[in-house]
């Protein structure tokens, strides 16, 4: 199958994004914690060495046992990570998992993982972020559109992958809009995954 471009343009990015120092992860380590996202999805746990055991348990339980996270979980991992690491960590699972799920879905093979590239993060702070009746900071109240808002880089990657995959913010004021599927279509299939796979947002 081949993907239309904007999906191909989408995943090239997303992939060079992955390698490049991040925010809080430098190359080498965000491209660790998604080889750890898909070693949990195969029921291994894989000690990345450049992560230690505490932040590759962390990989692993956001990978396959989200559900059982709760705020006390959250702050433990205060002990080993800074609140705006756990953020951009879960957004890289979030997103590269969707990414998997997708290429699955579409009958392809999931992309190997790049070459990391040397460098620092950048450590830029957003204004405004803090905790927003969420368990790590948000700018503005917690919810799905502004999960990862405190990581301004993985805040766009997650828009910039819903609307190719999903919808944009602004496509989903549109009741009536088509992308192959008919809005109500694609609400549909929505709903049916997000019970599945326990999602109650």
């Amino acid at each position: 199958m081949q993907l239309p471009d904007d999906y191909q343009q989408m995943l090239d990015q997303q992939y060079a994004r992955l390698a490049a120092p991040g925010t809080w992860w430098n190359g080498a380590e965000r491209v660790a914690i998604v080889a750890t996202m898909r070693r949990a999805q195969q029921a291994e746990l894989e000690i990345a060495q450049c992560l230690g055991e505490q932040i590759s348990r962390f990989v692993h339980k956001v990978s396959i046992a989200a559900h059982e996270i709760d705020e006390t979980y959250v702050k433990a991992a205060g002990l080993f990570m800074t609140p705006l690491q756990v953020v951009e960590l879960t957004a890289l699972v979030a997103q590269f998992s969707a990414l998997d799920t997708f290429l699955y879905g579409a009958g392809l093979a999931a992309r190997g993982l790049p070459q990391p590239i040397t460098g620092d993060p950048s450590e830029l702070e957003v204004k405004g972020a803090k905790l927003m009746r969420g368990w790590f900071p948000t700018r503005g109240i917690a919810g799905a559109p502004n999960c990862f808002s405190a990581v301004a880089d993985e805040h766009k990657a997650l828009h910039d992958i819903h609307s190719i995959i999903y919808l944009s913010m602004e496509e989903m004021a549109d009741l009536n809009i088509v992308k192959d599927l008919h809005r109500s279509q694609i609400e549909l299939l929505a709903a049916r995954t997000s019970n599945y796979n326990d999602c109650f947002y």
